[in-house]
């Protein structure tokens, strides 16, 4: 599923926006933007004591991070996607 971003593994989404220059979205937006040649969407779940940030590099990796049995807090960031591909090593293509 996806890459994912390297960072603290508590504040992953402060640290997005302050260091990388991210900005946080809603899920709408994230839908929207998820194809975006410009625009990568990361998704940071909360889990119990350390966070994740998921490059959901199209809109199927991001529909893998709205599984409704999935209960744990998430939110949505936008940033640029050469940037993310960058950190991640990853790309889709």
């Amino acid at each position: 599923m996806g890459y994912y971003v390297p960072g603290p593994t508590v504040g992953k989404a402060e640290f997005l926006v302050k260091e990388e220059g991210a900005r946080q979205i809603s899920l709408s937006d994230a839908e929207r933007l998820a194809d975006s040649i410009e625009t990568a969407v990361i998704c940071v779940v909360y889990n119990e004591g350390w966070e994740a940030a998921l490059y959901a590099f199209n809109t199927k990796e991001l529909w893998r991070t709205k599984d409704p049995n999935d209960r744990r807090p998430r939110r949505y960031l936008a940033m640029d996607r050469a940037r993310a591909e960058t950190l991640t090593g990853g790309t889709d293509g």
